[in-house]
């Protein structure tokens, strides 16, 4: 299967414009992102453009050098029903209010919180994982600038594979990086620019 970046995933969506939302957006706003894709690095730039309906919500067209993604929010949480070369459905929290939960020793992993199917590639794979959020602000460094997030993680497995999608909030800015592996290989990982937001 052809590699599903994320990268339509980064930059906005849905309805929480406000400036302390995790994801501030407005149409037409635009991030500047290096984009490490071994062996590649490169810059992209990542536009909001038309209102849509994700997830059975307003959302927003989000593009990208790399293809289109569609992005919306509903109830706090942040869907993605395509990124620039995948499809969710349903829709695929990326951000999302349910905190980890905590296993003490012994106990099982947490119950699955997401089923659906990732199209990518020509290739239609059912999925199960679990979406969550870290309970505390991680640090993170994004292209020398330090910051505090939250951290949200998308922990799938299907067609034999495990797909692992970490991105770092911050409020009032939205991405500030973003990482994919497959079976623990990172594919691609996207850092914001300082001071390129306009």
């Amino acid at each position: 299967m052809k590699r599903f970046l994320l990268l339509g995933v980064l930059a906005l969506a849905g309805c929480q414009g406000a400036s302390t939302a995790p994801m501030p957006l407005a149409k037409g706003a635009r991030w500047n992102y290096a984009v490490f894709a071994p062996p590649q690095r490169y810059f992209d730039e990542l536009k909001v453009g038309n209102a849509i309906s994700v997830a059975g919500t307003s959302g927003f067209e989000v593009s990208s050098n790399m293809g289109v993604g569609r992005l919306g929010w509903k109830n706090g949480i942040l869907y993605a029903s395509q990124t620039a070369n995948a499809r969710f459905e349903p829709a695929l929290p990326l951000y999302t209010p349910t905190v980890r939960p905590k296993a003490e020793p012994g106990e099982s992993e947490p119950d699955e919180n997401y089923r659906g199917t990732l199209s990518a590639g020509g290739e239609a794979i059912r999925v199960t994982g679990r979406v969550f959020r870290e309970e505390k602000l991680q640090a993170v460094s994004a292209n020398g600038v330090e910051y505090k997030a939250i951290l949200c993680e998308a922990a799938l497995v299907g067609g034999g594979r495990r797909f692992n999608l970490k991105t770092w909030f911050v409020k009032g800015i939205g991405i500030v990086q973003q990482e994919q592996r497959v079976n623990g290989r990172l594919l691609v990982q996207l850092q914001l620019l300082p001071r390129q937001r306009r």
